[in-house]
């Protein structure tokens, strides 16, 4: 299984996802849960739910409904992350976990996408 964290920006909100990847011959059971993050801290996700059970289909991807998991976009530069989780069947013992690039989000200006150690993406 690939996991991927997304975050989308729009310009009244900003939506989280998580996209799960199967490129077995064999569908496979997981549990997956999202959540945002902005100005450094962590929140859960809005509207919800943040966790979903599925069966991911073999060579499919899964991907979550972005809708479930979003915020209003401040007028304040601020940066806005992803983090995504998944686990095997309907459990939460997490064996997968992963950070969209982060989305340094200003008003008067495009979106500045970052990945690890602070390097553009």
């Amino acid at each position: 299984m690939q996991l991927r964290a997304c975050a989308r920006v729009q310009s009244d909100k900003v939506a989280f996802a998580i996209e799960v990847d199967n490129p077995t011959a064999s569908a496979v059971k997981v549990t997956v849960k999202v959540s945002g993050s902005w100005a450094g801290v962590a929140h859960t996700c809005e509207p919800g739910p943040a966790m979903t059970h599925t069966t991911v289909e073999p060579g499919a991807t899964f991907t979550t409904d972005p809708a479930h998991c979003e915020t209003a976009r401040q007028d304040a530069p601020l940066a806005y992350q992803a983090e995504a989780y998944i686990a095997a069947g309907d459990g939460q013992e997490w064996i997968g976990h992963a950070f969209s690039p982060r989305a340094n989000v200003y008003a008067d200006r495009d979106t500045l996408w970052r990945c690890g150690g602070d390097v553009p993406c």
